[in-house]
């Protein structure tokens, strides 16, 4: 069944009811519990023509990115339905209230009653009624995530291409993918194209939808929300607007991806070895002796006409079905 306009609005119009509301997880979301990612990278499917090209290379750089800011990494690669299964419980049994969970996928996807199904190399699928079946209903990892009471879901799935399997059943060719449920109100989702559409790597100069996520996600002191934005903007312009992703999400704060900057102090990085820093600031004398009454010290912060300003420039994003971007709101 085609994901129409009446599902993607529905989804839409929760995601911003929950972002009006103000609900979602404090601000640096996900940085007070463990951070965990689930990498899977699917190059052999015995039914397609040929081997996908740079999916197993993709999901190793994006795996290596995330160790690189702290995530516990568990990756595989050609899996099976059963090694997937295996591997998905694995990864949910670390979640605990709190966690960050980071999962990303590049292989091939089905759409099919409005639910994505991501599809091991093993999937035997010659009519609809076997996606279900053979396929992993993206919308049930997510709900499992969540009812483990995760801090946020990080969600990046390079699958809606051209796939082998729909053309058996469908004349109309492939559904492409459908939008995650908006129940959670702790998404940040990324697609390597819009809902109902399919990216073709040879209609486009080149897939750099993998490189530019490792890249991006690991930016000095960038959010999920802005690294996503930005891996949009890069394949877009890469693939001369052959290829579209697609960003979507129910957080209402930002998501720090690098662990260092979830500390305090997060404004400076660690030095690097070899690279000479700026000279340490000697420690200040003592301090005099306080009279016995003294007046309270004036707190630190900005006017309260500030404050109100910040308030209202804090972060909220918004969907835009229209040309499907995540942008940030006036």
């Amino acid at each position: 069944m085609r994901c129409g306009p009446n599902r993607v609005g529905s989804a839409m119009a929760a995601a911003a009811a929950l972002l009006l509301a103000g609900i979602g997880p404090a601000a640096s979301a996900g940085c007070n519990g463990s951070r965990i990612a689930l990498v899977i990278g699917n190059r052999s499917y015995p039914d397609a023509d040929v081997p996908l090209k740079g999916t197993i290379e993709g999901a190793t750089r994006v795996a290596d990115a995330l160790r690189s800011i702290g995530f516990d990494v568990q990756s595989g690669e050609n899996l099976g339905k059963a090694a997937t299964e295996a591997a998905l419980r694995v990864f949910e049994a670390k979640i605990k209230p709190g966690t960050a969970a980071f999962l990303y996928f590049s292989g091939y996807g089905v759409q099919a009653n409005g639910h994505t199904f991501l599809l091991p190399v093993d999937a035997s699928i010659w009519s609809e009624a076997d996606i279900a079946t053979n396929g992993l209903n993206i919308d049930r990892v997510l709900a499992e995530i969540e009812e483990r009471k995760a801090a946020v879901e990080v969600l990046v799935i390079d699958a809606a291409r051209r796939n082998p399997y729909e053309r058996r059943f469908r004349a109309a060719g492939s559904n492409g993918l459908a939008p995650p449920s908006a129940a959670s109100g702790n998404l940040v989702a990324l697609f390597s194209a819009a809902p109902d559409k399919v990216f073709d790597p040879r209609d486009t100069q080149a897939d750099t939808f993998a490189e530019d996520v490792a890249r991006e996600i690991t930016a000095p002191h960038v959010t999920a929300q802005e690294a996503f934005r930005q891996v949009r903007s890069m394949v877009a312009r890469t693939s001369q607007a052959g290829q579209t992703p697609w960003g979507f999400t129910t957080l209402s704060d930002d998501m720090a991806l690098d662990s260092r900057d979830c500390s305090p102090g997060a404004g400076s990085r660690p030095a690097i070895a070899g690279v000479e820093g700026p000279a340490p600031t000697p420690p200040s004398p003592p301090a005099p002796p306080q009279p016995a009454i003294a007046a309270p010290a004036a707190q630190a912060g900005p006017p309260p006409e500030k404050a109100v300003e910040q308030e209202g420039q804090a972060r909220r994003f918004k969907i835009t079905l229209q040309d499907n971007t995540l942008l940030d709101e006036p």
